[in-house]
């Protein structure tokens, strides 16, 4: 439990700007007259339905309401993001604010800082299925679990086990291609994989495999306190253009309320 905290503690002081600053926001003339501010935004994996309410910012206006010229990149993962955030590609990104936290722990790394905090728990989940005799998390003693390269809920899972009393020697994992993940355990070649609670499952559903045979073991559900992503923003660009950036998360906000209210189009956006 201490370690998960630390990370849920240090995620925390990781947030740059209080989110009661964003909501105090003057339009002045000045500001109304002022040209568009140019933001290059990195999604740090490819676009997928929890991504919606950025699309539906953009959709309904509230970037251009904030006099933001938003365009979407994707990068192959957190650590690229990062590192195109901090050089100045991208002003902002989404990132998995754990892989933040590894990010600045290193001496040398740029202060690149949260904004804001997008999913408040970490969606590391084990999608399995029941007909492998997986239910519980200890369930996973002798089975095998298929992970994608450069999975970060690897990362916490040595923690995770130590705290569920799980032998992490009998728990094999095979390393895939995110690509073939689903793939393999809808053709019984692994007993469970590493995934997001709510991606894997829906996948493995549309690829045909029973939703009564599917368990999602939630890391949150097992004691792990980690947040989820987050988005970061440029040091210099933040400093900069400040007002940039709290209104870049007010029309975030904003496409977050609109998800919430209509999630079938916020779907169709994504």
């Amino acid at each position: 439990m201490f370690a998960f905290k630390t990370i849920a503690l240090r995620g925390l002081l990781a947030i740059a700007i209080p989110l009661a600053a964003l909501t105090a926001h003057d339009v002045s003339a000045a500001e109304t007259a002022a040209p568009s501010t140019a933001i290059h935004f990195t999604f740090d994996r490819p676009v997928d339905a929890s991504m919606a309410p950025f699309f539906l910012a953009a959709k309904d206006g509230n970037f251009g309401a904030e006099r933001l010229n938003v365009s979407f990149k994707s990068a192959t993962g957190s650590p690229e993001a990062l590192a195109r955030v901090a050089k100045g590609d991208s002003e902002l990104a989404l990132v998995d604010i754990n892989e933040l936290i590894r990010f600045r722990d290193k001496d040398d790394a740029a202060p690149v800082k949260a904004v804001f905090v997008l999913f408040n728990r970490a969606p590391y989940a084990i999608v399995a299925r029941r007909s492998r005799g997986i239910h519980l998390l200890p369930d996973l003693d002798g089975k095998t679990v298929g992970v994608a390269d450069g999975d970060l809920s690897m990362r916490l899972w040595p923690a995770l086990a130590q705290q569920n009393g799980i032998n992490v020697s009998q728990v094999k994992f095979h390393k895939i291609s995110a690509a073939v993940r689903e793939p393999l355990l809808s053709a019984g070649q692994v007993d469970a994989v590493a995934g997001f609670s709510y991606l894997s499952a829906v996948n493995l559903r549309d690829r045909g495999v029973p939703g009564g045979d599917l368990v999602v073991l939630r890391y949150a559900d097992y004691g792990c306190e980690a947040y989820g992503f987050a988005v970061v923003a440029n040091p210099a660009f933040a400093a900069a253009k400040p007002d940039a950036v709290k209104g870049f998360v007010r029309a975030l906000i904003a496409g977050v309320n609109a998800t919430i209210k209509e999630p079938a189009r916020a779907a169709d956006e994504a």
